[in-house]
């Protein structure tokens, strides 16, 4: 019976996976505390072009939200800091640094009714004074083909294995957790329009 559902498994990773094509589109996450009924939860929207990756961060400041723009640019290897407001931008080198080296499990998860790949990362060589541990899931039908893995700033994983995270979870030395996870997915023909700066300057 085992191997009849491992051969039904493999039969469905393999029709999916000659069915895709690289996904364009706009992710929403939400960030929070596990277990924590009242924590407070920030936002951030990622837009992913073909090799372009924007992250909208939202940080609430008294009565507003203030909005954060970042657009890593991977085929320049650079970085663009955006300021909407003040129309300007600054430009610095891309970081291409992994917090994590994450292991696929071969077990499976799920967030919003999307199938995921469950990978854990390995935690041998890490220093564990800020984290002990970190899992996340990777979509099945959302992936990146050009894009192996990658991280906002070097310390947020977005892609892991040509995948879209879609749930972040890191276990601190302290026993608390902290999660980022998908809330919402939206598939694209093209997202040009995200990263259209006409009339900004850049700042320096």
């Amino acid at each position: 019976m085992k191997k009849i559902i491992a051969s039904l498994l493999l039969s469905f990773f393999v029709s999916s996976i000659m069915a895709q094509t690289d996904f364009v589109g706009v992710v929403r996450y939400t960030l929070g505390t596990p277990g924590v009924a009242d924590a407070p939860t920030d936002s951030m929207t990622v837009v992913f072009d073909k090799m372009r990756i924007m992250v909208i961060l939202y940080i609430p400041d008294d009565n507003k939200i203030i909005e954060k723009i970042f657009v890593d640019d991977l085929t320049e290897n650079k970085s663009y800091k955006i300021d909407k407001e003040k129309k300007i931008y600054s430009i610095d080198s891309l970081s291409l640094a992994n917090p994590y080296e994450f292991k696929n499990t071969n077990s499976l998860g799920q967030v919003r009714n999307e199938l995921c790949l469950r990978y854990k990362a390995n935690m041998e060589y890490k220093d564990k004074s800020s984290a002990t541990a970190a899992e996340c899931l990777g979509a099945i039908n959302f992936m990146k083909s050009g894009i192996k893995d990658y991280s906002f700033l070097g310390v947020q994983p977005l892609i892991v294995d040509n995948r879209i995270v879609m749930d972040l979870t890191v276990t601190k030395s302290n026993g608390s957790r902290s999660s980022i996870t998908v809330s919402g997915i939206e598939t694209k023909d093209n997202v040009d329009s995200y990263f259209d700066f006409w009339g900004f300057r850049e700042n320096k």
